[in-house]
């Protein structure tokens, strides 16, 4: 293709994405609470939400992050098997890494699910043939050193019921079913089939929690199950089970030992043994955050590892309980050394040379999970649990940079809810369920300023803050959303408290001239905020059982979920002071959404786990769609959406799992990133032909300076903002081969350091 035709056809091809009109995803940060943990020859592996990490374990922690890569989905299992490693990734499926150079992984193929209700959970491994526990089915596959083959599913699941974990050994492989407390699906227990033929085999029934995992002894006939959690069917008892089946007669499971383990704490400890390792028939079992019977708790917070002696069929037995990070999901066991991946830990390193008196040797943090978040400017902020304030540079909103953390040093755990900026953008201001409840923060160092200690109300997860002037609106959640308090940041050394608003609240948004919209079980109201006492100006109460849940306003225009109406739009005229309804659509089986947010390009509302919907805001028809990260067995709730809001026409999408991921509806955004240059002398820079199967021509047009495509460099980045190529330039025309999936990449030419071409490449 000659350069002057590849310029007409880029012309067409950003005409076509802007007559799109769509959902496009720009970056995401990485890195999150960790999730799942494995050790390679001195390295550790670690699933950190949506992110792919590696650890040099070869000293002491906190242990340096080598490398990272970020999925589009939840890393829910890792396999090592040689040198090779397999990861599950939710709904990006499974995918097989060369692991040789340990720092450096390699990506080699991987297998996308063949539906949007596949969620990849658990891989078990049958000589070259995988199985991969989905979220309704069992998938096998071949994997013949190229690709994954799919060879079978089988253990189709109906109703609310999933499949949560597996194993396999000797000809058989066992699966968990739980139903998440519904009925009408297939019963809870562990699943046994034919690792050959896939017929079934047997069954056992669980009545008790519901199951999570299985994992076979290692030179005995038993199979010990991570029962769960009661708490899935009765919020009221937490208590975890743990048992081993005896399967000498496969035909004929029976039970040969088990145990349940208490949470001790209501509302606290949350006793579910999800993952386990086997170390010589010792069984180490992660229990999310089981306490000791009659422990009292401590600061720092601790959990429990549950170690079993599994090595007689006859006399397994609780060996004894070990210290680990609080909201605990899995753990590794090499050599003395126990690596558990925690929630507010990240990774915790235990010596347990001796069982009975480990000994802590310190945590590597990943991350933490994402809660609410703001922007102002390039910065964005987001509230975090375990680092209690992240901050990040977003002046290319391509490649979010950590900045800084406002982490409690004295007071254990960030375990901040709720975020926002000032009004001139100088402080942050943030809501924590943690010690001193409402703390102000410089913007630029993150030195604390202000505090108000034991404001109360913090709630998890539903705490909203919004901010005018120097006033801060929150709902105070003592009695069910039953206030929103107002506070006075006039003076951010000293904040203080000013008055209450005796208004239940569901959600609540502020508009650019001081108008506070609230949306609750009675209707929507509307207050003007900019005096010294907030007035009542408008209202529209709802009929019969209709509900406020979600709200989000664009200069006068409300729109909001009501429940048993659907999704509404009202008309506020601001000089009669009244609210009008205007058009009212049924969201289906979407139901109540998580977040909802609105700017001039659409309306959006996003649901934990069926994704990100885009809405023209006069017809309220759907424009367009983006998946979101978490599928993990129906969670909608306690793992859900935390934040959805739109700045400076980005989109940023909270997940708790899954930290932020930046998106856009304006083409602008996008067109204008890719084609800057830093300066009318750089270097005009065509990349051809575009599309294509990988081989590209990097050439110079511009002759003023010939040399400065000499003396640069080229680098490609993935979607997600992972450097996939970078190459030294040596000629004014320059071949490029990619050995790359196909997709849209970006890529970035600089000299000496500084960025003077940017732009997109799509590989077919």
């Amino acid at each position: 293709m000659k350069p002057k035709h590849f310029f007409f056809c880029l012309i067409l091809f950003i005409q076509t994405v802007k007559a799109q009109d769509s959902l496009r995803f720009l970056s995401a940060t990485t890195g999150a609470g960790c999730y799942r943990v494995e050790y390679y020859n001195n390295f550790l592996f670690a699933g950190t939400g949506t992110t792919l990490r590696v650890y040099d374990a070869s000293g002491n922690p906190p242990f340096q992050m080598l490398y990272e890569y970020r999925f589009r989905s939840i890393i829910l299992d890792l396999k090592i098997k040689n040198n090779f490693l397999y990861v599950a990734a939710n709904h990006d499926g499974i995918s097989k890494w060369d692991i040789t150079s340990p720092s450096t992984p390699t990506k080699l193929y991987n297998y996308v699910p063949d539906s949007l209700n596949e969620a990849a959970y658990h891989i078990s491994f049958y000589g070259d043939t995988i199985f991969v526990a989905y979220f309704k089915k069992v998938g096998v596959f071949y994997d013949n050193g190229n690709s994954f083959q799919k060879l079978s599913t089988f253990g189709h699941i109906t109703g609310n019921g999933y499949i949560a974990g597996g194993d396999l050994k000797n000809n058989v492989y066992a699966y968990t079913v739980g139903r998440n407390g519904y009925t009408g699906a297939a019963p809870d227990g562990v699943y046994f089939r034919n690792a050959q033929t896939f017929a079934p085999v047997s069954f056992y029934q669980q009545t008790f929690a519901a199951p999570e995992g299985v994992i076979f002894g290692k030179n005995t006939s038993l199979i010990h199950v991570l029962g769960g959690t009661q708490n899935t069917y009765n919020p009221f008892d937490a208590r975890g089970l743990f048992y081993s089946l005896d399967i000498s007669n496969i035909n004929s499971p029976q039970v040969a030992f088990s145990d349940t383990i208490t949470d001790v704490v209501m509302g606290l400890a949350v006793a579910s043994p999800q993952n386990a390792v086997n170390i010589n028939d010792t069984i180490y079992v992660a229990t999310n955050a089981a306490l000791e019977t009659g422990w009292t708790i401590l600061s720092p917070a601790y959990g429990q590892v549950y170690a079993y002696d599994a090595t007689t069929i006859s006399n397994v037995n609780l060996l004894t309980n070990i210290y680990a990070g609080l909201w605990h999901f899995d753990a590794e066991v090499h050599n003395q050394n126990m690596y558990v991946a925690s929630e507010w830990y990240g990774i915790k390193t235990l010596n347990i040379s001796n069982i009975y008196n480990e000994v802590d040797l310190g945590n590597t943090l990943t991350g933490g999970w994402a809660m609410k978040g703001d922007k102002f400017g390039n910065t964005m902020v987001l509230a975090n649990e375990g680092y209690g304030i992240k901050k990040f540079d977003i002046t290319n909103p391509f490649q979010p940079i950590l900045t800084g953390t406002a982490t409690f040093v004295s007071d254990t755990i960030g375990f901040c809810q709720n975020v926002k900026f000032s009004g001139n953008g100088n402080y942050i201001y943030g809501l924590f369920q943690t010690v001193y409840q409402f703390r102000i923060y410089d913007k630029n160092t993150l030195s604390l300023v202000g505090k108000i200690p034991n404001i109360g109300g913090v709630s998890y997860g539903n705490t909203d803050m919004q901010v005018w002037g120097n006033k801060i609106f929150f709902n105070g959640n003592t009695g069910g959303n039953d206030s929103i308090q107002v506070m006075d940041v006039t003076n951010p050394a000293s904040p203080f408290l000013v008055s209450k608003l005796p208004l239940k609240e569901n959600d609540m948004k502020i508009s650019d001239n001081g108008k506070l919209f609230i949306c609750n079980n009675e209707g929507i109201f509307v207050y003007d905020v900019t005096t010294g006492t907030p007035s009542l100006l408008a209202s529209h109460l709802f009929s019969g059982i209709q509900d406020g849940k979600k709200i989000a306003v664009i200069n006068d225009t409300i729109f909001a979920y009501v429940t048993w109406k659907g999704l509404v739009r009202y008309i506020y005229n601001s000089t009669l002071n009244t609210i009008t309804e205007s058009t009212t659509v049924s969201l289906g089986s979407l139901g109540t959404p998580q977040a909802m947010a609105v700017d001039q390009f659409g309306l959006y509302i996003g649901y934990t786990k069926f994704g990100l919907y885009a809405y023209n805001k006069q017809t309220m028809t759907q424009k367009s769609w983006y998946r979101t990260g978490l599928d993990l067995k129906g969670y909608t709730d306690i793992w859900p959406l935390t934040d959805l809001y739109c700045k400076d026409n980005l989109i940023f999408l909270n997940e708790y799992f899954g930290q932020t991921s930046i998106l856009t509806m304006d083409n602008s955004v996008v067109t204008t990133i890719e084609n800057s240059t830093s300066s009318d002398s750089s270097p005009e820079l065509i990349i051809y032909p575009n599309p294509s199967n990988g081989n590209f021509v990097l050439q110079q047009l511009k002759t003023v300076d010939k040399k400065s495509l000499q003396n640069g460099n080229i680098e490609i980045y993935d979607v997600y903002g992972q450097k996939v190529f970078q190459s030294q330039i040596n000629s004014t025309k320059y071949e490029i081969h990619l050995d790359l999936p196909g997709g849209i990449y970006f890529y970035k030419f600089k000299d000496k350091e500084k960025i003077k071409g940017t732009g997109k490449i799509i590989l077919q």
